[in-house]
């Protein structure tokens, strides 16, 4: 007894009974020596029971080759010469082959009624029901590992909404209730389990090999055929990274010497487009083909370069075994193919990043460069893109509708001109977890954040039961020293209020560095001895996804400057970053981003709508280009004629005096209200602080949150929308209209920002002064 309590004890060794078995054995032997006869029993060998039980010519379900096969029982050998074992011969029923086997079990009563004709259209009818679009092929009785009876099912999945759609209903419960309600009406004998786990390996494995482009996917790939100079925008979700690793093996299989290099921020991102490639490669070969797949696995690789931040080497990705590893290549020969990913992060403010990157001679001789960037996802004030051709991909199809519309309050866009949809599926509602901590202690702190990720991980577990968590959550951090100090009070905190679950933190590149399952040559196993789950800085997360994301601590307060831009950003790559449900885990920051769900009330009868898109983070951006203005011209020195550089000079100093205007309506406005003698008089005490007000929303669920409801709210994308200006395309537009042909559009945006921005601080002056009015032909009202 002492000895099966132990946690290092494998009840379930193969050895003699099973665990269960075990367990009542001893305890009959501890009764037996603390009670006496009362509690003896007779031992039977097991062997002669299984004669009887197992005759010739019995229908059983034997293992071999680690698959149970349905037969007939032929014969029955002797013991083995170990003397543990006994062995049987069996005649397969499908493939009429004789096999000898040591695991034999009575065909189970639901796989008899299943090889017959009745009953195998009686569940493929029940099926097509509960399946509804997606075609079910074929249906076949078979066993897990464990003996367990089970039902193989064919799909074919028509589309990736399609596959969304199935993935929602199996995770949440949704099919498995829809089946066995059927099933329960003509035989309420059996119940069925769906095997989520296996389903979300299948669902992912589809994922990555999916062939078929979405119809606006396949008009903007076909947009950019025969073009050069290519630069693909799109929002995050949409596919850019999916219709590049199209274009890029069409690139590699159009000639058997194309070579290719791919540029991107993170070294993750780089493992993450060698997958992606490997995936696609084996679904164009076949599952039975793995040589050939890795033989053209290598041909490929051979042909790539690699080339990522501080962007000083390039390197060649290689196989050693299941091992993705990357070495200094030497001897580059010109590139066919160069492809910049998140080239918002590499065309960004940063003068040096753009120079290591445009000064490689590799880079200056490719002959196409393929662009791929989202203006939202951008850290900096301004971008600096080459012109090229640009091309627009506008649907989201990664994620939900509810991740989409969590999402858009941070996207910045202060124009609907290219509005954002999502073929994705509702999705359950992001959930929030914020709490209090402004009196705690970097280490108490930390632990805070620990207890509250494990109760939003516990959540998961229960939206999700029976789901292994095996790299399919991710966990994103603001910074390495945020992730430093966190991670070794997580993993403990893990281990001790999860000890069944064995989770351990790993990084995206420790997960990403072996090869997918499908090119192993093997299946994965039913139940991970150990899920691990990824922890990482938001920055090593660009460009990649996972089914279940925690944004954990990624807010700051607003202070109208670059830091601004840099944290919505965060929030906003950090939400988007999850397939089916984002969670925020975040302590209060009074004049944060996230405050406003301090006021936030989750009702689940409302319509999800996407909100006006991003603009009052556009208004908090366009604060911060103007307060970072002295230092964007001053960087534009150098990379632009000295002449467009005066001329911008002279512009800042237009829009400076317009900033002088402002103060002076400000201190007239001060004038006009000046105290008065009874001011100076004690006053009453000043009425307790109203709190925000609260709304009610589809999207965000916050019934995780354990603060109080906030009083005031510097970023509130729920709220009334403040009067916007409309600029005319005349007077300061004009100072950089001039130059289009010179400036590129990224600047000429941020040139344009920077002009709103004063303009809306002189238009927000002449409101707070009861006197709006034309002024110059440049500035009206737009109500």
């Amino acid at each position: 007894m002492e000895q099966l309590s132990q946690s290092t004890t494998n009840l379930w060794d193969g050895v003699g009974c099973g665990g269960s078995q075990k367990c009542e054995l001893a305890t009959l032997d501890f009764m037996r020596r603390k009670e006496g006869p009362a509690w003896d029993y007779e031992e039977v060998d097991v062997s002669d029971f299984l004669k009887k039980e197992f005759s010739e010519g019995c229908e059983v379900d034997a293992l071999h080759a680690n698959e149970w096969r349905p037969g007939i029982l032929v014969r029955q050998s002797k013991r083995r010469s170990h003397g543990r074992d006994l062995a049987w011969t069996v005649r397969c029923e499908k493939t009429h082959e004789f096999f000898d086997t040591t695991h034999i079990r009575h065909r189970h009563r639901l796989e008899r009624l299943l090889i017959s004709g009745q009953g195998q259209e009686h569940i493929h009818a029940l099926l097509r029901q509960s399946l509804g679009a997606v075609l079910v092929e074929w249906c076949d009785p078979t066993r897990l590992p464990t003996g367990v009876p089970a039902l193989r099912v064919g799909i074919q999945i028509p589309d990736v909404c399609a596959l969304q759609d199935l993935r929602d209903r199996i995770l949440a419960g949704e099919l498995e209730e829809s089946f066995n309600r059927r099933l329960a009406e003509t035989n309420g004998t059996y119940q069925v389990n769906f095997d989520k786990t296996r389903f979300l390996e299948l669902y992912e494995d589809s994922l990555f090999s999916f062939e078929g482009l979405t119809t606006h996917q396949q008009a903007k790939l076909q947009e950019m055929k025969g073009l050069t100079q290519i630069h693909l925008s799109a929002p995050a979700g949409a596919g850019k990274t999916f219709v590049a690793v199209q274009y890029v093996l069409d690139q590699l299989m159009a000639s058997p010497s194309a070579r290719v290099l791919y540029v991107a921020p993170s070294d993750s991102l780089g493992l993450h487009f060698v997958q992606w490639l490997s995936t696609r490669l084996s679904a164009k070969t076949g599952r039975d083909e793995l040589e050939l797949c890795r033989t053209k696995l290598r041909d490929v690789l051979s042909r790539l370069m690699l080339l990522h931040a501080p962007y000083e080497t390039l390197l060649r990705p290689e196989l050693n075994g299941d091992q993705i590893l990357r070495k200094a290549a030497d001897n580059v020969e010109a590139f066919d193919l160069i492809v910049f990913d998140e080239a918002h992060k590499i065309f960004c403010g940063d003068a040096v990043t753009r120079c290591q990157v445009l000064s490689r001679e590799s880079v200056t001789g490719g002959k196409s460069k393929l662009l791929l960037s989202d203006l939202s996802q951008a850290p900096a004030v301004s971008q600096r893109y080459p012109n090229m051709t640009r091309v627009n991909l506008t649907e989201v199809v990664r994620s939900t509708q509810c991740i989409v519309a969590g999402a858009a309050v941070f996207r910045l866009s202060s124009e609907d001109k290219t509005p954002v949809t999502s073929l994705g599926t509702h999705g359950p509602p992001l959930q929030t977890f914020l709490f209090e901590c402004a009196d705690m202690g970097p280490g108490e702190k930390y632990a805070e954040y620990a207890k509250h990720v494990i109760t939003a991980l516990w959540q998961v577990a229960q939206s999700f039961p029976g789901t292994s968590l095996h790299r399919r959550v991710v966990l994103l951090v603001p910074n390495s020293a945020f992730c430093r100090h966190f991670k070794p009070i997580l993993q403990e905190r893990l281990r001790k209020e999860l000890p069944h679950r064995r989770l351990r933190l790993v990084s995206f590149e420790d997960s990403l560095s072996s090869l997918h399952e499908r090119l192993r040559g093997r299946r994965v196993p039913e139940k991970h001895q150990q899920e691990n789950l990824i922890l990482d800085c938001i920055d090593n997360a660009d460009g990649l996804e996972g089914l279940v994301v925690l944004c954990i601590g990624l807010d700051a307060a607003i202070k109208f400057d670059a830091a601004d831009v840099q944290t919505r950003s965060q929030v906003y790559r950090g939400i988007t970053r999850a397939q089916l449900l984002a969670m925020v885990v975040n302590e209060h920051v009074e004049g944060g981003w996230l405050e406003f769900l301090g006021a936030v009330k989750f009702s689940k009868d409302l319509p999800v709508q996407r909100p006006a898109a991003g603009k009052a983070a556009a208004q908090i951006q366009e604060r911060a280009v103007h307060n970072s203005a002295g230092v964007a011209v001053k960087s534009l020195k150098g990379f632009w004629p000295l002449r467009v550089c005066s001329h911008l000079q002279r512009l800042m100093a237009s829009l400076a005096s317009i900033g002088k205007c402002c103060k002076g309506h400000k201190s007239r406005a001060r004038r006009k209200v000046a105290p008065s003698p009874q001011d100076s008089l004690p006053q009453k005490a000043s009425p307790q602080k109203v709190k925000a007000v609260l709304h009610r929303s589809a999207v965000w669920d916050t019934t995780g949150n354990t603060l109080l409801r906030p009083t005031k709210l510097q970023f509130n994308p729920l709220g009334k929308q403040a009067r916007s200006l409309r600029v005319k395309k005349a007077n300061v537009m004009d100072h950089y209209d001039h130059y289009e042909n010179e400036i590129d559009p990224g600047a000429a945006m941020a040139v344009e920002r920077l002009a709103l921005a004063r303009l809306e601080q002189f238009g927000r002056v002449e409101e707070a002064t009861r006197a709006p009015k034309k002024r110059s032909g440049i500035v009206d009202w737009k109500d």
